[in-house]
């Protein structure tokens, strides 16, 4: 049987981020990205929204990306 792995986008601060955690099971979340300016603004600009990340947001994406492959 499969299963199913999450990423959640758009938690706005740390009780949405214990909220995601507590009720997905730690083998089902691949990771959380929280809200971000940063993301947004270069999703508007119509770059990469990876371009010009802080290094904390970066390692969320890269330990997503750890976690899938």
């Amino acid at each position: 049987s499969g299963s199913a792995s999450e990423v959640y986008r758009v938690v706005d601060g740390p009780r949405d981020e214990q909220f995601i955690r507590d009720v997905f099971p730690h083998n089902q979340l691949l990771g959380i990205i929280p809200y971000s300016e940063e993301i947004r603004r270069n999703d508007r600009n119509g770059m990469s929204v990876l371009d010009g990340l802080s290094k904390e947001m970066m390692a969320r994406f890269e330990d997503i990306l750890k976690a899938i492959q």
